[in-house]
């Protein structure tokens, strides 16, 4: 579910910002987390956590305004 939904919203902000670079968990991630940073940014974009399964607020997130928000974000 996770990679799922990380994999999606590069998608969306890439077709947006084409020279925009990912990464995905860097460090071991913490358990039940989904937290989507900008580079320079002091705080977070999104962070989701901890969510025991089934992880409703992640699946109720709108991936399409959460792209949105990245794209301002990277101004």
């Amino acid at each position: 579910m996770f990679r799922t939904r990380a994999a999606k919203l590069q998608k969306l902000v890439a077709a947006e910002v084409p020279s925009v670079k990912f990464e995905v968990n860097l460090e071991k991630p913490r358990k039940g987390f989904f937290e989507v940073r900008v580079q320079g940014a002091k705080k977070p974009v999104l962070s989701l956590g901890p969510m025991p399964r089934p992880f409703k607020p992640l699946r109720e997130t709108d991936m399409d305004e959460l792209a949105a928000k990245v794209v301002a974000a990277l101004g």
